[in-house]
Formats: structure tokens, sequence, C-alpha cells
């Protein structure tokens, strides 16, 4: 049986990506005795490429699209030069739905995926499921591509942190750098902060204190702060370390990790409480359960002035001139530059001091290539990849300056900051020219936080996904939504022995004593990180949780 009919196979019945079945990951070519990467080839030889009109890239578009949207007109032109100089290569395009994990599964299994998908929505948007899709062979194995075109030494410093830690398994890659982002931070309107004669909030002040500005910035129909459900997520995963203090190592199995998310229930309660409070009793927060996780409502209503702070991702500040209820309007409408209008601040820490400064993570989105690729349709792929994300995507901001005379138009969204240093070099003005210093300084002190270890970067990938978040983010939804007060302990004790169940139904597909080695690591990584970042936190919370639970499970 071929991989491509077990996969199919396996799809069928329902148990690929599910952790019934695990692949190995692919490893390298043993008759190669150079252990170098193939030299690239001169020219591309025939291939025809499916790509889906929801991206990475899609086919070019037709003469109507182009006239209808100026950016379509660019990226065609920037395109076709690609397809001009490889004239061997063909784009096909097909319906695929890049951005739903299941489909996407289910089209790599059944041979109908396309050349290019995101590597992020294949392994869930986490840094374990990632590599699990990897080792489940979900993707093609670009090692030698990567080495051939020199993608590590081109990217930026900050960029390539990200992608050496979160996307190789034992030295393999199995996709390649897309965009960089500093992540979620917190959006508050600066100059209202001034006008109210309010210290601006700085890095490593915590949840309470940005209780305290929402409710000083609640006045006159405003409400201070749009909270979704991801702020809970925030506060009480990450900055009462939830997420690391509530699972521990496990070596009586079969799955290598158990809950138990009393053990500092005491800290939760008390973040939970004060999360609590900006809706419940300061009701300065707009929290609509409708708009769930939607980031667009929060950027839409601060734009409108509805709210004064919102937490989402930096790239909705980095919005072009001509976006709808966009940052440029608001600084119109206000009459001040964009930086004197709007601040950005990274998410606050603990109450107990915990996440300063780790309570930001950068995120490195990738793509991966369809695994069934031949070796001339993953060459082209990839070099469609590479040139449209250095060359074209120069180009492209060229042009799209040529026709705005405007850098807010070049410096946006997600290509606001680079993966690749020649793109920066490349392109016309700067993220201050185009946005202001504040900003960009803000910006580049997000960027250069340190970051905390994550597990994926010591402890071997599992080829068997383990129990999901589902019961987690719904215990977090209940305290965030539900006016009733919650007994969070008993809702904790209650979330442990879910979590515990559902564990006992996953089998471990790594050894003991390698997951137990590096464990070991990771947790004293962890332990150095907070000694230096947060040493309140290290040496109340941390240690005695370390040297009680932690330490002897591991021997």
């Amino acid at each position: 049986m071929t991989r491509r009919s077990f996969l199919r196979a396996s799809a069928a019945l329902g148990i690929v990506g599910t952790g019934v079945v695990g692949l190995a990951a692919c490893s390298a070519d043993d008759d190669d005795p150079s252990g170098g990467p193939e030299p690239l080839p001169t020219e591309l030889a025939e291939a025809t490429l499916v790509v889906s009109d929801a991206g990475p890239y899609k086919a070019v578009p037709d003469e109507t699209a182009q006239a209808e949207n100026p950016s379509n007109k660019i990226y065609a032109d920037t395109l076709q030069a690609w397809l001009d100089e490889n004239p061997a290569v063909k784009l096909e395009a097909a319906n695929v739905d890049v951005w739903n994990k299941d489909a996407m599964v289910t089209a790599i299994a059944g041979g109908t995926a396309p050349a290019i998908y995101y590597a992020n929505v294949i392994g869930g948007w986490n840094n374990e499921g990632i590599k699990q899709a990897f080792a489940q062979q979900l993707a093609a194995d670009t090692t030698d591509l990567v080495a051939s075109f020199d993608v590590v030494g081109r990217m930026t410093d900050a960029a390539r942190l990200v992608w050496e830690r979160n996307w190789a398994i034992d030295g393999r890659y199995f996709g390649a750098p897309l965009t960089f982002s500093i992540g979620e931070v917190v959006h508050y309107r600066r100059d209202l902060v001034d006008q109210l004669g309010l210290p601006q909030p700085q890095l490593g002040w915590t949840w309470a204190d940005l209780r305290a500005l929402a409710k000083a910035l609640t006045a006159d129909g405003r409400k201070g702060i749009m909270l979704r459900t991801s702020p809970m997520n925030a506060a009480f995963k990450t900055a009462e370390g939830a997420d690391v203090l509530g699972r521990l190592p496990n070596p009586d199995g079969p799955w290598w990790w158990r809950y138990d998310y009393g053990i500092d229930a005491d800290s939760h309660a008390e973040a939970v409480a004060n999360l609590r409070g900006i809706i419940f009793e300061d009701e300065s927060a707009l929290a609509d359960i409708g708009t769930g996780d939607d980031p667009w409502a929060p950027r839409h209503a601060f734009n409108r002035g509805e709210i004064a702070m919102h937490i989402n991702s930096i790239d909705m500040l980095l919005q072009g001139p001509d976006a709808e209820d966009g940052p440029v309007a608001l600084s119109d409408s206000v009459g001040l530059p964009l930086d004197d209008v709007t601040g950005i601040v990274a998410l606050p820490a603990g109450l107990n001091g915990h996440a300063s400064p780790s309570s930001c993570e950068n995120i490195l989105q990738s793509v991966a290539f369809d695994p069934e690729l031949g070796d001339d349709e993953l060459v082209a792929a990839f070099s469609l990849h590479m040139y449209m994300n250095t060359e074209g995507q120069v180009s492209r901001g060229q042009a799209q300056y040529d026709a705005a005379q405007d850098l807010r138009s070049v410096w946006q969204g997600a290509r606001a900051y680079p993966v690749f240093t020649e793109v920066i070099d490349g392109l016309p003005g700067s993220l201050a020219e185009g946005w202001g210093e504040k900003i960009a300084a803000s910006v580049q002190e997000i960027a250069e936080l340190t970051q905390r270890p994550d597990p994926g970067w010591f402890v071997p990938v599992e080829s068997n996904p383990g129990p999901g978040d589902e019961a987690l983010n719904d215990a977090m939804s209940k305290w965030w939504y539900e006016p009733s007060e919650p007994d969070v302990a008993a809702d904790l004790d209650t979330l442990s022995d879910v979590r515990n169940q559902q564990a006992a139904s996953f089998s471990s597909s790594v050894s003991w004593d390698d997951f137990a080695a590096g464990a070991s690591e990771y947790y004293d990584a962890l332990s150095a990180h907070w000694e230096e970042n947060a040493p309140d936190f290290h040496r109340d919370t941390f240690k005695p949780w370390l040297e009680e639970h932690v330490r002897p499970a591991l021997g």
C-alpha cells in the first residue's frame, strides 16, 4: 500500500489527524553521499501547480477583476512576471477551503490539496499541533530546498529565531516562512490617556492596571475596552501560568501528561475575579458573546470611537489608508498623527508579576507543500513562494507606493515586518516613516521581548495528538459570560478530571525516557527564564511547584 493509499483509507475511516494513526516523519535521503542539498535547476521543468483562490497564492486574476480592484492588477503583474520567467510552469485554480483544518486534512489524504497551503491551519494554529501534522506527513519535506534557497540566512533575526525553534523536527523542515507578527497586543487611545492626565501603560503592567485604565476611560457613552473570549485565555492561561502549572509529567502513562489545575487555585480565582470585574462590576467593557473571537468587531468599534482599548493582532493597527473604519480614518477624524492617537503595549503581566515580560508570543505564519508533489512540482512551488515573498514582495510594495504615494500602503498588515531582510532593504520608506516613530518603537520593543520557552523546543514531537483544549475553553467561556459568581476552585477540579479522563484514552508515541529527557530540559529552561524575567513568581510560585510536583515525576 502506498502512503497516499494509506492516507486515503485512513481518512475514509475518520482517523487521520485524530491521534489513532501516526505516521513517521520524513528522513533525509541516505543515498546522497554528500549530505548536502541538490543544486537548483537553472530552468524550472514543466509543472502544473494547483492553487486555491483563498490563498496563499491564487491564479492570475482575470482582466475584469484587475479593472475592479487595483490590488488585483498589482498582484497579477507581480505573479505574471514570475510566470514569464518560468514558462514551463502553469497554475490551475481549485476551490479548496485552505482555512479549514478538517477540510485540508481530507484534501491532503484524498489527493485534492493545492500545491501550497497554510501550515498553521493543518496544525490547528499551535506549535505542538503543527509539528504533529508534519510528523503525520501532511506536508512535504523541504529541508534541501530551505538550504538551497538560503532561507535561514536571508531571514530577519526575530523571524529566524521563531522559525528555527518552532518549525523544524530533528533538524528537518516541512514548509517555508510566510509572515512574521508580534502577536496580540493591547491597542489603546493614547490621546485620551493624555487628556485624562493618566500615565501611559508600560511594559510590565498587570491585568489590575488594565482594569483600572478601562474604568477611567469609560465616559460619554464610550466603554473603556472591548473584550472577546481571548482575554480570559491570555489572563488565565498565560499571565497566571495556568497552561504551565496545570499540566504535569505523568510517568504512569499511557499519555505522558496529566492535568491538575487546582494546585494554584487561589491565584487563578483572583485572576478570574479581576477580569470578570471589568464587565460585571465596573461595567467598563463591551463583551458580546455574539462576536466570539472575531477580531474585526473590536477593531471597528475602536476606530469608530465606541471603545478606548481592545486586544488584537498588531496587524489590526497597521491597516492601509483605504481600510473601511480603519485607523487612518480615526487619525484623520481626531486631526492628529496616528501614533499620537493610538498606542500599543504588550499584554499585561499576571497579578503576581508572572508573565512580565513574556506575555507576548512572536508568531511566524508559514506555508506547507502537498506531500504528493513530484520533485519538479515541489521545486516550482517553492520557487514561486520564495519569489512572491522576496523580489515579488518588493515589486508589489513599490507598485503600491507608486499608485498611492503613501508609505502606509506599503508597510501594512502582515507585510509591515517582512520575514526577509532583502525586502526591508528593497521597499520604499520604513515602518517608522509610514506610521510614526512611537508605533515603530513599540513594535520593536515588543518584538524583542524574551520569549517564554515552549515544550515543543525540547520534548520530542508526538505523532499522536493528545486531548484538545475544548474543556478548558468551555470553562473560560463560562467564567467570561455567565454573570453568576463562579466557584473557580470547583471548576478547576472538574476541568482537571475531564482532561485526565480524555488523556487516558491516548497513547504517547514517544518513549518515556526520551520524553523525560526533553521535559527536563524544558523545565530547566523555563526556570532560568522566569528567574531572570519574573523573579518573584519564580521564587514564590514556580520553583516550589517545580520541586514538589515536577522533579519527582521526572525522576
